[in-house]
């Protein structure tokens, strides 16, 4: 039967000749010297995870209903960025224990997950994402900034079989990651100089006045573009509070609300409302106010799921449960295994780039309250079948703390039942089992040993 449906999936992308209007890829390839069953593919926002089995020889193939952008193949401790366009048929062929070096790709959409995996190394060794490099004066910032968007674009033009259309939307991207950087210069500049009167100079941010807000084509494509628009919108609401009395993410749905690009503004809408629902604390008035603005009944089952669930978990509310998660020992504990105990939980993932001052907090919280009546557990999304990246994740971050992994990962019972969309997410739990906040301050956060002190831990 997987022969045929494997076939009949063949026969669709030939006769569709690359049609990207498609909604899927067929992704297939070999692992040499596999150790892992599986090869886990992760939008970069995390909001999707699908798990592709391999078979006993390490090969693998498989259909994925997905959309056009860059996703992350995952595979043990082995990551890639690679690109998907709706009816590609794509082959990725690596070896385990030389990931780097022998990583190949072929086919349809081979040139640009080629590039899109050049592009994630050449940022990583030149550490963009490095917040050190806002400690930099405005002139060489602006410079490291632009020698690395040149050594991109020359990548870009030198990579075969990129086609003529990615290589204009990403020229584009490129730009917007340069513009997003200059626009956060200050606030980060001034936090790690100490220097909290600063300004930028005049004409430091002309660049910025050339963007247009209403690209639908850059919105589907670019990373960088929804993070300019959010940031965009942002301060727009910001600024109208100036006017209004009402809470801050009443007056973004509000402005979001205006944009007349139903695309832009129904994505705006649910990204911003799976980042931040579950700290709102009216969140029946929210929910009303996103009806009012969206136009996407898809989008509105996603909300309205949240909010229904929402409701489940509010405080003084009984805590959805798990039962029989597997401990870092190999035994077998419930939640009701707490009860007589506060509960303060950490939900975290090891693919999800976990926080080492997060952990590092948490495991100083350990020590701080190891005689009073509180267990801190550490409970990851991991799946099943990466318990060895679990594991290696732990040892690594020397991340202490009573450690379970939930039974099926971000689909769990538990998880859903929480409504968590991305980790991490911290729950605390008092000694009835109730919930005293589903959406717990951060271990770093001085709000959270008040919250400890308020119930006499």
């Amino acid at each position: 039967m997987k022969k045929i449906w494997l076939l009949l999936a063949l026969v669709i992308v030939v006769s569709c000749e690359n049609d990207s209007t498609l909604n899927f890829v067929i992704l297939s390839g070999k692992v040499t010297n596999n150790k892992s069953k599986e090869i886990l593919i992760k939008g970069i926002d995390n909001s999707i995870s699908e798990s592709i089995k391999l078979s006993d020889d390490g090969s693998f193939i498989d259909t994925l209903f997905v959309e056009n952008g860059v996703y992350t193949l995952n595979y043990g401790r082995n990551k890639a960025q690679i690109y998907f366009e709706g009816g590609n048929n794509l082959i990725v062929n690596f070896d385990n224990k030389d990931f780097d070096n022998s990583l190949n790709f072929s086919g349809d959409g081979s040139g640009e997950s080629a590039y899109v995996y050049a592009k994630a190394k050449k940022l990583k060794e030149a550490k963009f994402d490095d917040m050190k490099v806002y400690e930099l004066p405005e002139n060489e910032f602006k410079n490291y900034l632009k020698e690395i968007k040149s050594s991109l674009e020359n990548t870009l033009n030198s990579t075969d079989g990129v086609s003529r259309n990615f290589k204009s939307k990403e020229v584009r991207n490129l730009n917007y990651a340069y513009i997003n950087k200059l626009e956060n210069y200050k606030v980060y500049h001034s936090f790690l100089t100490k220097n909290y009167e600063y300004e930028v100079p005049e004409g430091f941010l002309n660049e910025t006045k050339e963007i247009k807000y209403d690209n639908e084509d850059d919105y589907l494509f670019s990373s960088e573009y929804r993070n300019l628009l959010l940031s965009y919108y942002r301060k727009k609401s910001f600024e109208q509070l100036k006017d209004n009395a009402a809470p801050i993410e009443l007056t973004f749905i509000n402005t979001v609300a205006g944009i007349k690009n139903e695309t832009i503004k129904n994505g705006l809408l649910l990204n911003y409302t799976n980042t931040m629902f579950s700290k709102i604390k009216d969140k029946d008035s929210f929910y009303k106010a996103f009806l009012a603005a969206s136009t996407s009944e898809e989008n509105n089952k996603i909300v309205t799921d949240l909010y229904d669930k929402s409701q489940l978990i509010a405080e003084g509310k009984p805590s959805p449960i798990f039962t029989d998660y597997e401990k870092l020992d190999g035994s077998k504990v419930s939640l009701s295994d707490f009860k007589g105990k506060f509960v303060y939980m950490y939900v975290w993932s090891s693919s999800f780039s976990p926080s080492t001052e997060q952990i590092k907090n948490f495991n100083e919280l350990q020590k701080k309250y190891s005689d009073k009546n509180i267990e801190f557990i550490a409970l990851s999304v991991d799946r099943i079948s990466n318990k060895d990246g679990w594991k290696e994740a732990i040892k690594k971050e020397d991340f202490n703390g009573t450690h379970i992994i939930a039974d099926k990962g971000k689909e769990s019972d538990f998880i859903q039942n929480y409504a968590i969309v991305f980790p991490p997410r911290f729950i605390f739990i008092n000694a009835e089992g109730n919930i005293i906040d589903a959406d717990a301050p951060r271990p770093s956060d001085l709000k959270l040993e008040k919250l400890f002190n308020q119930q006499n831990i």
